[in-house]
């Protein structure tokens, strides 16, 4: 049986916490096989494809609209956890020094193999602390759907800090948990549990809130952030949603991807800026965030 509990900086945290060797194993070896998680598949549609290929290299727009010097090219750019390689391949079009790392390289071996030359197959925290070891710096750090993940997600945002440059920009994207509409949808019985804690998956639950807070520890500022679509509004609009009738999930991501598509026609321009407003009215599924050490 896991137990909620509202840590000191007001982010909830999954308990008893499995051990680090478990999680190892875990992502070593089941992460990405078919069924274990809603994020990743064994296959994927053309729609959903190409809207990942779009989503990335709107990330890539987002990010080089936060450099302070755009004119310095030869950025080091690092991303933990990079998944399928899909932002990583985004990158290859700008002129960083690129490096991504992750615990399994089968899924870019499959999906971006252009992405295989700047990849690490490795322990995301081995590598973080032979980074630090080695007193390395980087000027962009990404960690995509990683934060949630970690036993200890305090020592990796200070660990990440550590090996980021004084002027360099940390990109975070995290779900949005326990928030104002999941509230509101138990609030309304739309739903009838609270669906989105998935221990051991997912450790740790950030909202738009509580997620400053975290970062004012650090002294981490948002520069800029957004968020992506708002899955759940599906939860309205019917007696029953994807929560109460799995049978409707294929259905509600159907629709998502229809209406992505439809969005991803505009310019970049136009959908970062819907995607900003989505997040400053506090709506969407996931928060991305553009951090930056604050200057002493």
């Amino acid at each position: 049986m896991n137990n909620r509990i509202k840590t000191k900086l007001g982010y909830i945290k999954s308990t008893p916490r499995p051990t680090q060797e478990y999680l190892n194993d875990f992502y070593q070896n089941l992460y990405f096989k078919e069924g274990i998680t809603v994020t990743y598949n064994n296959k994927y549609s053309k729609r959903e494809i190409y809207l990942k290929k779009v989503k990335s290299k709107l990330l890539i727009d987002f990010i080089s609209q936060n450099l302070s010097n755009k004119k310095k090219r030869k950025l080091k750019f690092l991303e933990i956890g990079s998944g399928e390689g899909y932002l990583i391949n985004a990158a290859l079009k700008t002129n960083w020094l690129l490096k991504g790392v992750d615990y399994q390289v089968d899924p870019i071996k499959k999906l971006n193999k252009k992405a295989l030359p700047y990849f690490v197959e490795k322990d995301p925290s081995v590598f973080i602390k032979d980074a630090i070891k080695n007193k390395e710096k980087y000027n962009i750090i990404v960690i995509q759907n990683v934060l949630e993940h970690v036993l200890d997600p305090e020592i990796l945002i200070s660990d990440l800090k550590t090996i980021l440059n004084n002027t360099g920009i940390l990109l975070i994207q995290i779900p949005n948990d326990y928030s104002i509409t999941q509230k509101f949808a138990l609030r309304e019985k739309r739903i009838k549990k609270e669906y989105w804690f998935l221990p051991p998956q997912h450790l740790n639950y950030f909202n738009t809130k509580n997620l400053r807070v975290f970062l004012k520890k650090f002294k981490m500022k948002i520069i800029d952030a957004m968020s992506d679509f708002p899955i759940e509004f599906y939860l309205w609009g019917n007696k029953k949603n994807y929560t109460s009738d799995k049978s409707l999930g294929p259905y509600a991501h159907q629709a998502r991807l229809a209406i992505e598509f439809l969005i991803s026609k505009n310019s970049s321009h136009d959908i970062l800026n819907f995607y900003r407003s989505l997040y400053n009215v506090n709506l969407g599924r996931n928060q991305i965030l553009i951090v930056k050490k604050i200057k002493k």
